[in-house]
């Protein structure tokens, strides 16, 4: 569903996007360099498994310029896109393994073709991206969970750095409460060129978990550490 609307919120249109038998859902949109819509979000065949990412461009009157589809079996959507500098387009998202999912990164030309499409971390484990940012050297920075369906529904905040070449730099996890379930969902870097990360915990009682559910907010050094103690960044 895309709507657009003038500076006062009143409705100049609104309009659908997809076709009979799919479903799709919009997560994120951002204004491309040369003024137009560059959405992401996730597709399927409707009520079906084969969920993947799918990244469109549109014009400002709502008109589809291309789109693109990553098929796998229950994946995740493409939550999140940075436009470079080039104008090429990376968006985040998960690549599913029928329940367990792979960080996935997704890099297109301005047009729309595929200039790679690449994967990362475990096939038994569930990697959820959220958001993505570019830093201060240019490299990209996506933030989300680490679910472990294996041990007791324990969650972990994620992160990876990647260059603009897919190449992974860096990844961790963090948690901040034993017993619970620790979420990341967004990420801006300080001005002191570190980082804060936003995000929940919701506690396990089963797992020795106590309280409730409470806004999880993170700051590390530019090398992702909490502490003066280093956390394994490449030189």
């Amino acid at each position: 569903l895309l709507i657009k609307t003038d500076t006062s919120g009143n409705e100049i249109w609104k309009k659908k996007i997809g076709v009979v038998g799919w479903d799709e859902y919009g997560w994120g949109i951002k204004m491309s360099s040369d003024g137009k819509l560059l959405i992401s979000g996730n597709k399927r065949a409707h009520n079906g498994t084969t969920n993947g990412a799918y990244i469109l461009k549109a014009d400002t009157n709502g008109a589809v310029m291309w789109q693109q589809y990553f098929w796998s079996n229950q994946g995740l959507a493409a939550t999140a896109l940075v436009e470079l500098p080039n104008t090429d387009i990376v968006a985040i998202a998960g690549k599913g393994y029928g329940g367990n999912t792979r960080m996935e990164l997704i890099k297109l030309d301005a047009a729309g073709n595929l200039i790679f499409d690449k994967e990362y971390g475990s096939f038994s484990d569930r990697a959820e991206p959220y958001a993505m940012i570019m830093n201060d050297k240019g490299n990209l920075v996506a933030v989300g969970q680490n679910y472990y369906p294996s041990i007791g529904g324990k969650v972990n905040g994620l992160i990876y750095e990647f260059n603009q070449n897919g190449d992974s730099l860096f990844s961790r996890e963090y948690a901040i409460q034993p017993g619970s379930q620790n979420y990341f969902r967004d990420v801006v870097q300080a001005p002191d060129k570190g980082y804060c990360f936003s995000g929940f915990i919701s506690p396990l009682f089963a797992n020795g978990g106590t309280g409730t559910q409470d806004i999880w907010l993170l700051k590390t050094d530019s090398t992702f550490c909490e502490s003066a103690v280093s956390c394994g960044y490449p030189t």
